[in-house]
């Protein structure tokens, strides 16, 4: 498998990224003395954990679903094992189906003119139903033809844009501006003194050196989970 088109972090950065524990994320991405990983992840390797950008997005799904609706990570486990087995959808939360919930179930909506929801959790799963719920989460993501997640919006900062795309450096936050890395921009302001600084030795905007910097703050802000 070709890394440099996948995506690739440490459970650190993933975890980062994601604005959760390390502890949490290594658990759902492969389980611990906890319990059982909730999916599998894309690259298995005996060398070393590498978590890659469906992963990643995954593991946002996850939070929000059990930040905002507390369901089990075993019932979320099963409606991925059942979305896999039934449906052949693999990556079920990096998928372009809409993924919701409705009291302590998961339903999962076809991409069809009839918009069919099928329950994919608990004892009536494989069930059509039509329920009235919320997404499961509202981040700007873009897909390929394929209906996998290709882009992730996780910022915006007065029309200023942080991008993740795992062909772009390797997944990495990067301005959609000037196509520097977060990390570059932060390092720049604080390597130079200040953000004016920074922005005319790199010739970027002052807002676009600024934009790192809220980011940085809003990751570093309250674990979501």
């Amino acid at each position: 498998m070709e890394l440099a088109n996948i995506g690739i972090y440490t459970p650190a950065e993933a975890a980062f990224y994601a604005r959760v524990n390390q502890s949490t994320i290594t658990r759902w991405i492969y389980g611990n003395n906890m319990g059982k990983r909730v999916f599998i992840p894309q690259v298995v390797s005996k060398d070393k954990r590498i978590v890659t950008f469906l992963d990643f997005i995954q593991v946002l799904a996850i939070r929000t679903i059990r930040q905002y609706y507390d369901i089990p990570l075993g019932k979320i486990r099963d409606g991925v094992v059942f979305a896999q087995r039934k449906f052949g959808i693999s990556h079920l939360f990096a998928h372009k189906v809409n993924c919701y919930v409705l009291g302590k179930e998961m339903y999962v909506e076809f991409p069809s003119k009839e918009r069919i929801t099928i329950q994919i959790s608990g004892k009536q799963k494989g069930q059509l139903a039509m329920p009235e719920v919320i997404q499961l989460y509202s981040e700007k993501l873009s897909f390929s033809d394929g209906g996998l997640v290709t882009r992730f919006t996780p910022f915006t900062y007065k029309h200023y844009e942080v991008i993740m795309d795992p062909k772009v450096r390797f997944g990495q936050p990067f301005s959609n501006a000037s196509g520097h890395t977060v990390a570059t921009l932060l390092n720049a302001s604080k390597t130079e003194g200040s953000i004016d600084a920074a922005a005319k030795v790199f010739g970027v905007q002052k807002t676009d050196v600024q934009m790192a910097i809220e980011y940085e703050r809003y990751l570093r802000g309250q674990n979501a989970a």
